[in-house]
């Protein structure tokens, strides 16, 4: 099923605002500075013409994916709250239930994972853009035909020789 986003905007801004007042009617003098900053940044940031751009990345079968605007808006916001890991973000969205109202989910409705819209996100086959910042190492040369090792009781005979010489 394709995603549609019905609303827009102001049905994410809905959706965190009911949200905040259920779960933290004090939320004005309860949250931290910091939290209030992050929330203000990603506020007026409408992201509803990324449904439109990624619809053809979505099958019609299956079930109701999330709203590709609320994924993207989550990674971003996720990236100012400094969590890296995608395993670690989705604990992070069950577990706090302030990031996942400030992300647009409802408490109990967060993703499980970001691996798939992350695939669906990448428009390109190559995993990375650029190449690799190292070359790849190359394997150690083998010693040509013409140059044999001596065994070791050759050498040993080749060094006792030159010292009884001097």
């Amino acid at each position: 099923m394709k995603p549609i986003n019905i609303g827009g905007h102001s049905a994410y801004q809905n959706r965190v605002l009911t949200q905040f007042r259920k779960y933290y009617p004090n939320a004005a003098n309860s949250l931290p500075d910091s939290t209030w900053q992050i929330l203000e940044k990603f506020w007026p940031l409408d992201l509803s013409v990324v449904d439109t751009l990624m619809q053809d990345r979505y099958s019609v079968f299956g079930p109701e994916p999330r709203l590709p605007s609320d994924m993207l808006r989550a990674l971003l916001v996720s990236v100012e709250f400094k969590i890296t890991s995608y395993t670690r973000f989705a604990a992070d969205l069950k577990e706090n239930h302030l990031h996942a109202i400030i992300f647009g989910f409802s408490v109990g409705d967060t993703p499980g994972t970001f691996y798939d819209f992350h695939r669906r996100l990448w428009l390109s086959a190559d995993k990375n853009l650029s190449d690799a910042i190292y070359p790849p190492k190359a394997n150690p040369q083998k010693p040509k035909a013409g140059k044999k090792k001596l065994l070791p009781w050759k050498k040993l005979r080749s060094k006792i020789y030159s010292v009884s010489l001097k």
